[in-house]
């Protein structure tokens, strides 16, 4: 874990945490993005692929279903907006190596941007799929 949660909790009972596990598997993932089709086709393109010619790897590479790394789709695009900015402008440190930070202080904020609304509008990929 990245110990974000350890405050909140580490005092808790299990009983509390699994009722909260429970509750928040049952909300409804995020509304589908409003960006233009080339915002979106640039930002899968990242996602997927990265770009070679900044060094930045592929989001899937880390972060596809088959990953320890939190997966990313259907996250709240505040959240994932939120996070990337912490890791670019170095208020979050609890990336192995610096990778993240690394990887974001590289990204543009419009690309932080339509990442973040772009990862929101896609289903979540389980674990165990193929």
């Amino acid at each position: 874990g990245n110990g974000m949660m350890i405050g909140m909790t580490e005092a808790k009972p299990i009983s509390e945490l699994l009722a909260a596990a429970k509750y928040f598997s049952a909300l409804e993932p995020p509304k589908a993005s409003t960006n233009t089709p080339k915002s979106i086709s640039n930002a899968k393109i990242l996602y997927a692929q990265g770009d070679t010619v900044r060094g930045i790897p592929g989001c899937i590479s880390c972060h596809g279903a088959k990953s320890a790394y939190p997966h990313l789709q259907a996250q709240h695009a505040g959240y994932l907006k939120k996070q990337l900015e912490d890791f670019k402008y170095n208020r979050r440190k609890n990336d192995a190596n610096s990778i993240m930070r690394r990887i974001a202080s590289m990204l543009t904020k419009k690309e932080i941007n339509e990442l973040a609304f772009y990862l929101a509008s896609q289903t979540r990929i389980s674990r165990n799929s193929p």
